[in-house]
């Protein structure tokens, strides 16, 4: 239950000419660190070169098309990685059409393109265009471009939707470069089982670096995704990464492990650190050294410290919290009292504090769950889990 795996991705470090990059590895299950433009949201490169390594992000396409435009990193005359200050502790750039913030619009969709809608309105994203932006951006892994539709579309339009994906990556596939170990095929097909299995069986016979499932992340109930992705993940090969687009709730992502999900993309930690929320819960007895085994003899009440341990995350906004002086973690000087008085008089740096606690301990999650993969008890930490911060009532769906 639940699976541990490694990919292999070139070093971006300087070598001297005529030398070859080593090989780094992605241990899986990982996050793929959210981004916005290219950039990871509140943090500069200097608070980024302190995250936990390794990690690697997901950067959006369609963002490329807004700032600095479809051929503009080609002008600039520089890479990716330069122009949104990423720092080598990133070990790879994955890239998609889609985000995992916005749900892609049903409608618009052509046997020739792809709809998205940048800044500057509707921009039709032809197989051509999204190999050169592709090109432009030069990520180690890129999402080949489809068809996502809702799970409430019918079955006739997610057949066509399945037809144009394998359309779309075949012609990804002709102009990629090294498409076998850079390449995603993308799963799409809504909440249609059949048409689910015809994707992953007919996306599996092309060679491929990884699968996508796309489309489980909005207007799906939690026993239709785990419908879905026990008639994918068996078509599937076992020694190819499979990569997910969803909420990111910590009870979502151990049952999608648990389904057989490598990848993450995801934006939970900072859209909680965006809401004042800082992340406390812990997995195995690891993921990330919050306080949540209570209180200090600084916190407000035992009440507020038997809340606490059953808490994913606590808001700092909560007037509870004013003469709290425990340290959001071992690694920053920010205490929930000063993070709360941020909160109170606007101040950006609450945020900028909030989402570099609440990304480090995503990433510590998520070497939580690789550690209790290797040890064998994953089974038994994940039940432990959702004894403690899941009641019955307020499962995701």
């Amino acid at each position: 239950r639940g699976r541990e795996g490694r990919i292999a991705v070139a070093s971006t470090a300087k070598v001297a000419e005529g030398e070859v990059a080593p090989t780094q590895w992605i241990e899986t299950p990982c996050w793929l660190m959210l981004t916005r433009t290219a950039a990871v949201p509140h943090l500069q490169r200097d608070l980024l070169s302190e995250l936990p390594t390794p990690w690697s992000a997901m950067v959006s396409l369609k963002s490329l098309m807004d700032k600095p435009g479809a051929t503009g990193l080609a002008s600039l005359k520089m890479s990716l990685r330069k122009f949104a200050a990423i720092p080598d502790q990133c070990q790879a750039l994955f890239t998609s059409l889609h985000d995992c913030e916005i749900q892609p619009p049903d409608g618009g969709n052509t046997e020739k393109d792809v709809s998205v809608y940048p800044v500057g309105g509707r921009s039709k994203i032809t197989p051509a265009r999204f190999s050169a932006l592709d090109s432009e951006a030069s990520p180690q892994f890129t999402v080949a471009l489809a068809d996502v539709q809702s799970a409430h579309a019918g079955r006739k339009r997610q057949r066509k939707a399945v037809d144009r994906t394998l359309a779309f990556l075949d012609s990804v596939r002709a102009e990629a470069n090294d498409p076998t170990r850079r390449l995603f095929g993308a799963i799409v097909g809504g909440a249609d089982v059949e048409c689910r299995a015809r994707s992953a069986q007919e996306t599996a016979c092309r060679p491929l670096a990884g699968f996508f499932i796309e489309g489980i992340d909005h207007g799906l109930t939690r026993m239709s995704r785990s419908t879905i992705l026990d008639a994918v993940i068996p078509l599937l090969p076992d020694d190819k990464p499979r990569g997910v687009r969803c909420t990111g709730h910590p009870v979502e992502v151990l049952e999608l492990i648990a389904s057989g999900a490598d990848l993450f993309d995801c934006a939970y930690p900072v859209m909680a650190a965006e809401r004042g929320e800082a992340l406390m819960f812990t997995f195995g007895g690891g993921g990330g050294d919050s306080g949540v085994h209570g209180l200090t003899k600084n916190s407000p009440s035992a009440d507020v410290a038997a809340e606490l341990h059953t808490a994913l995350s606590i808001c700092l906004w909560d007037s509870a919290f004013a003469a709290d002086f425990t340290r959001l973690d071992s690694d920053t000087p920010y205490t929930r009292g000063y993070v709360h008085h941020l909160l109170l008089t606007h101040e950006m740096l609450a945020t900028v504090a909030l989402t570099a606690h609440n990304i480090a301990h995503y990433l510590a999650f998520f070497e939580s769950i690789r550690q209790s993969i290797r040890r064998g008890d994953f089974d038994a930490h994940r039940a432990d889990f959702l004894a403690r911060y899941t009641a019955p009532a307020a499962q995701p769906h």
